[in-house]
Parts: structure tokens; C-alpha cells; sequence
């Protein structure tokens, strides 16, 4: 009789041992796919908002007829000496180019800030900051917080006799 007990026993405990292990394995992929939705969500947070929106106050005359191509570019270093005294970052601009410029430009920056309109008809297709031949502005970082900042000119061919620029120095 004892060994039939000890089967049963066995049998009740195997039987217990494949159910946990079943409900076991169950709760794990619940909570894998709990886990892919909880990623799918971070990955649709949208950006965090703007805390101020200054793109109204600068770069009023950029491009109009009222303006020449060296008051534009007037306009571009008052609006990173701007940039600059509201921001204080000791890192400066970014210095990966003009699209870099445009974005910490349009809120991408620390403080999330926008002096300009991403939207604004003197950015172009790719993101750029161009001037009144629709040609990208060229910054030269010789200083991370003050670049040098150079026009194409009417021949839209940057380093040319008709380049307009401007230097911080």
C-alpha cells in the first residue's frame, strides 16, 4: 500500500509542478508583451514642450526688401549674441553646421527655447538658415560661442570675390 501512496504523491506533485510551470510561463510572456508596450509608449512621448516661444521678437527684417544681405547677417550675430545671454551654455552653439544652428535655433536646446520659426520661409527644405539667393549660410567655428558667418553672394558659389561675411572679431 505504501507505494501506491508514494506514486500518487508523486504523481499529485508532478502534476503541480507542470501546472506552476505552465502558469509560470504564462505570466512571463504577459509580461514581456506588458514590457514591448511599455517601450512602443516611450517611443511615442512626444517632446517635451516649449518653455518660451521668442521667435516673434528676432530676425524681424531677415530677407525683406528693406534689409541688405549685411544687415541679415547683422541679424544672425545679434540673434546668437542672444542666444547666448538667454541660454548660458557653456558649451556654445553646436557647431555641427547650419542644421545643427537651426535647430538649437527652433527649441532644441536646453532651456527649449525658440528664437526662431522652423517654418519660417528663410529656412530652407533641409533645415538650413539661408540667405536672400536661397543659398545656406556657411558658419566658421574659430570661437565655439561666436562663429564667422558667410553669405554665397548673388553667384550662390561660397568663397567667392562677391561672399558676404561677417566675423565676430
Amino acid at each position: 500500500m505504501m507505494p501506491q501512496r508514494l506514486i500518487i504523491v508523486l504523481l499529485v506533485l508532478i502534476v503541480l509542478a507542470v501546472l506552476s510551470g505552465i502558469y509560470i510561463s504564462e505570466q512571463t510572456d504577459t509580461d514581456l508583451v506588458a514590457q514591448d508596450m511599455a517601450f512602443d509608449a516611450v517611443d511615442e512621448v512626444p517632446q517635451p514642450m516649449l518653455t518660451e516661444d521668442l521667435s516673434h521678437e528676432w530676425m524681424p527684417n531677415y530677407r525683406s526688401d528693406a534689409s541688405t544681405q549685411m544687415k541679415d547677417l547683422a541679424e544672425v550675430r545679434d540673434l546668437i549674441e542672444v542666444y547666448h545671454s538667454y541660454l548660458k551654455d557653456p558649451d556654445g552653439l553646436p557647431t555641427a553646421g547650419n542644421r545643427a544652428i537651426v535647430k538649437a535655433f527652433a527649441g532644441e536646446n536646453v532651456h527649449r527655447i525658440r528664437f526662431i520659426d522652423p517654418e519660417a520661409d528663410y529656412i530652407n527644405d533641409n533645415g538650413e538658415l539661408v540667405d536672400r539667393w536661397n543659398s545656406p549660410l556657411y558658419f566658421h567655428f574659430e570661437d565655439a560661442r561666436f562663429p564667422d558667418i558667410r553669405s554665397a553672394g548673388p553667384d550662390r558659389q561660397i568663397w567667392t570675390q562677391d561672399d558676404i561675411a561677417l566675423t565676430f572679431r
